[in-house]
């Protein structure tokens, strides 16, 4: 057989290469092997279910300044690393996620898309120019959420805020927020002062953000168009609102629980200045979640106990029961609803605990400190020297949670189906009342009101509604349809161990300023709020998320040559910016003092200086430039020979030790020649 001559060998080599190829798009396309330590260049599998349900397409703009930021090395290596993680999105999303990066030059018409939707140029720092650094997420409805600049220190959670847009504006309508609750969140009536009570902060923030119905304590359904069931203080309800909450939540809906076992701002509490004497009705529904609150009990933690009190005379006392927690009581730091946050107020907490061998997970979000124990309720109640709380208080030791994650599998607290709606009996007085206990935390009292007109009319004689009469054409415990066990992926339900965390007090400070009122936060209770509603508003995919590890993946050897080189360049930057401060700073004065003048009373020696200091701003603005311009070179060509030795010098070591073998073998092959 004849030998193939080196031009048809190098044909055939070459329509090898390109058939492989070919092969390769066709049989491997979208395939995907990430073998970095964190999973950089995948996307999670909360994110593919997000993107897999998505309601309707999407449109991502991704507004870069490339050109301007040419010489932003950290910031071009974090644009590449979007762009990456988009197309991830893309590709995964089955044509649902489109994508369009764009670099809005001045005065063109996408600097002013981008301005309209809410995207502005951002400076950097002296001597850079402001750039473009902004995503949009556009919805098929038109719905569009952005985040006006993707800050680097928030890479960990870059896929979190990206899956949480896609997931927004995918709706094809406006999120609802169910609400229940036994506190004035809204606005009521203060009994002490016998005025109107305006809205909370926390509610305020709410209806800015999002479409907001009040469901009411007596609230028999909780209908499939609830996005979120917002329960604060559970106390006093009816067995029908406890089993639809118990419904919804096996059904698949996402629940967000504010439980106390001491709420300051309770009105019922304030009126009647007494402790209920038996467990919270809602305590059944915590125990068919996995989760108990600790009973007539509430944590006191030594560690971080706030200084409350004090005045002209008297000095700021700590307050075993009033506490501030912050990243060192975060149990999953991690987690998006904790992000950003530094301090977080609690009063009063309860404790939360998990049922031993309960099917569902209880993960701590918050947890005390090791100097903590716990108080006995009535302790703090009309507590007027917080300094008596220290007295014979010994830590236990253990870490209490205060806010926990629920999910898993879980079952009804009903088995046996709705509860029947108690009839209605006729008193002394010709009126109808309730027969028995409706089991849902009501008392007995000396007045002939029932609990909800004793409520109705602390907050403002408002009637919130009647029971149905016997005659009622609706039989409210005829229901088609029982849910046994949790749906789908189990339950999601984030619960709070605390109440008052949520009033005004406890976190802001509001001022009236020209008859607006003007909120001055001092904590970050505020945002924990939001945070957990926005997670609990995206799905159970996106409360799987977590923080992501660091894309960059730095040579040391060249970060200790960019500290080199940037002492090196310090001084001379440092004097170049004091000269352009001191010029600007001189040419503004001129130009102050031609105000109010005509241009033309300026003589000739002071236009002339005029233009020698607009002269020297600009030369000095280049020369600080070219500065910044030669340090980013030097930085540069130092990294590239770190990374040129790094990726030539392996495989010349590999090949010095096969050559070495090699010519060890032949030397050993010649030896058993020479002996034969």
């Amino acid at each position: 057989m004849g030998k193939i001559s080196s031009s048809v060998a190098l044909v055939l080599l070459v329509v090898v290469a390109l058939l492989l190829i070919a092969a390769n798009n066709l049989v491997f396309k979208g395939a995907r092997f990430d073998l970095t330590q964190d999973r950089m260049f995948s996307i999670s599998d909360g994110t593919v279910a997000t993107l897999e349900s998505l309601e309707s397409d999407v449109n991502i703009k991704f507004f870069y300044s490339e050109e301007d930021s040419s010489e932003l090395g950290f910031l071009r290596d974090y644009a590449r690393r979007i762009t990456d993680l988009l197309d991830e999105y893309k590709l995964r999303s089955d044509g649902r996620v489109t994508l369009e990066v764009i670099d809005p030059a001045p005065f063109s018409e996408q600097e002013d898309q981008a301005s309209e939707l809410g995207i502005d140029r951002i400076s950097l720092g002296f001597g850079e120019e402001p750039i473009y650094f902004g995503l949009v997420a556009i919805g098929e409805s038109g719905n569009t959420e952005s985040i006006e600049f993707l800050h680097p220190d928030r890479e960990e959670f870059l896929e979190y805020d990206i899956t949480r847009l896609v997931h927004g504006v995918s709706r094809t309508r406006e999120p609802l927020i169910g609400m229940i609750s036994a506190l004035p969140l809204g606005g009521g009536f203060d009994q002490v002062q016998r005025r109107p009570s305006p809205p909370w902060q926390t509610y305020t923030q709410l209806r800015q953000l999002y479409q907001v119905t009040d469901l009411g304590p007596g609230a028999e359904e909780i209908g499939s168009e609830i996005d979120l069931l917002l329960v604060v203080h559970p106390e006093n309800m009816t067995a029908q609102t406890l089993y639809a909450i118990d419904q919804y939540v096996l059904g698949g809906g996402s629940v967000l629980v504010f439980v106390d076992e001491l709420a300051q701002t309770d009105p019922l509490l304030q009126a009647t200045a007494a402790l209920p004497d038996k467990e919270s009705a809602f305590a059944p529904l915590l125990a068919a979640w996995g989760v108990t609150l600790v009973n007539d009990r509430v944590l006191a933690d030594a560690e971080h106990a706030l200084r409350v009190g004090g005045g002209a005379t008297q000095q700021p006392t700590p307050h075993l029961g009033v506490f501030g927690y912050g990243a060192p009581n975060f149990a999953e730091s991690d987690h998006p609803v904790l992000r950003n946050l530094n301090n977080i107020n609690f009063s009063s907490s309860g404790i939360l605990q998990p049922i031993e061998n309960s099917s569902t997970s209880f993960s701590p979000l918050i947890q005390s400190s090791i100097r903590s124990g716990l108080l006995d309720v009535a302790l703090l109640q009309n507590l007027t020297n917080p300094s008596q709380l220290m007295q014979n208080f010994t830590p236990t030791g253990e870490r209490y949670a205060v806010a926990a994650h629920i999910t898993g599998s879980a079952n009804t607290a009903y088995p046996d189906g709705r509860p029947e709606i108690p009839p209605l009996e006729s008193d002394a007085t010709g009126g109808e009342q309730l027969s028995g206990d409706t089991d849902g935390g009501s008392q007995s009292g000396a007045s002939d009101q029932s609990l909800d007109e004793v409520i109705s009319d602390i907050n403002a004689g408002i009637d919130t509604g009647s029971q149905p009469k016997e005659d009622s054409t609706v039989d409210l415990n005829d229901v088609s349809v029982h849910i046994d066990s949790a749906t789908g992926d189990g339950i999601n339900v984030l619960v709070v161990a605390d109440t008052d965390l949520l009033n005004d007090a406890m976190w802001v400070r509001v001022s009236n300023f020209f008859g607006q009122p003007v909120a001055q936060p001092f904590a970050d209770n505020g945002n924990f709020f939001i945070n957990l509603v926005e997670s609990l508003m995206g799905s159970s995919e996106l409360m799987s998320l977590r923080s992501r590890g660091q894309f960059g993946r730095p040579f040391h050897v060249v970060e200790a040559l960019e500290r080199e080189a940037a002492e090196r360049f310090q001084d001379k930057e440092q004097q170049l910016q004091q000269r352009l401060q001191q010029t600007e700073a001189r040419l503004a004065e001129l130009q102050q003092s031609r105000e109010g003048e005509d241009r033309q009373t300026l003589n000739d020696e002071q236009q002339q200086e005029l233009d020698d200091f607009r002269s020297e701003h600009l030369a000095i603005r280049k020369e600080l430039r070219g500065v910044r311009h030669q340090l980013n070179q030097n930085i540069e060509r130092l990294g590239g020979w770190v990374k040129l030795i790094n990726i030539i010098g392996m495989p010349l070591i590999v090949t010095g030790v096969a050559l070495f073998f090699a010519g060890r073998r032949k030397r050993t092959v010649r030896r058993a020649n020479a002996a034969t």
